[in-house]
């Protein structure tokens, strides 16, 4: 049975069963947090007791949060709490590598799965990785983890998410092969080095394509 559908089923007769299909036919999993992204406003008031339904038939949850919209430059999400624990700060597993994050400064998504598996099965042994646009380490922990001999140099101009990138790289036990650069990459990003270059954002100006080539 569909999410949609088992939730429908579960909330007949507690909803007024006009709503029943503008409820969420799915829903994003971080860590122990469930991220709705912008639910129907008609269903605003019963928001809550979908959360709490969501709580009690995936075990993995403890919380869920709606995500209501990104702020620039960051990618800064707007989170808002659904139900659950109030807290937005959790830790993801994913291709034996851990994430910590806070949902709430941090944009994360768990629907790139796909496209970290297809990297780390793509890089070769002793490759030497730039990676433009690293957050927490997104894209380029989970090859750094799973292939020991690469190396990779990250670099990231938000403060909060490089914070987080350190910690990453810290308690996955990667410090030695993973160099974190604060900084904005048009300028910090080292030149000749590389045999990869990741760019995972979409709003890339011609200066970093620049970068990445030289």
């Amino acid at each position: 049975m569909k999410f949609k559908e088992k939730l429908q089923e579960s909330l007949k007769g507690i909803i007024p069963k006009d709503l029943l299909d503008k409820l969420p036919s799915g829903y994003s999993v971080i860590g122990d947090i469930a991220v709705f992204r912008h639910l129907n406003p008609k269903i605003e008031d019963y928001k809550s007791t979908i959360g709490e339904h969501l709580i009690s038939i995936d075990p993995q949850v403890r919380i869920v949060v709606e995500q209501v919209d990104t702020i620039s430059p960051y990618r800064k999400p707007v989170i808002v709490h659904v139900a659950g624990e109030k807290r937005t700060k959790t830790t993801h597993k994913e291709f034996n590598t851990i994430f910590n994050i806070d949902l709430e400064t941090i944009t994360f998504s768990p629907g790139n799965k796909n496209e970290r598996n297809h990297l780390v099965q793509t890089v070769s042994d002793n490759e030497v990785i730039c990676d433009m646009f690293a957050c927490i380490g997104n894209l380029s922990l989970p090859i750094v983890v799973n292939k020991p001999s690469v190396r990779i140099y990250g670099i990231e101009w938000n403060q909060i998410a490089f914070d987080f990138l350190r910690q990453n790289i810290e308690v996955n036990k990667v410090d030695n092969r993973y160099f974190p650069i604060y900084g904005n990459n048009k300028d910090s990003t080292p030149r000749n080095f590389a045999t990869r270059v990741l760019m995972g954002y979409f709003d890339i100006d011609y200066n970093q394509f620049r970068c990445a080539l030289e």
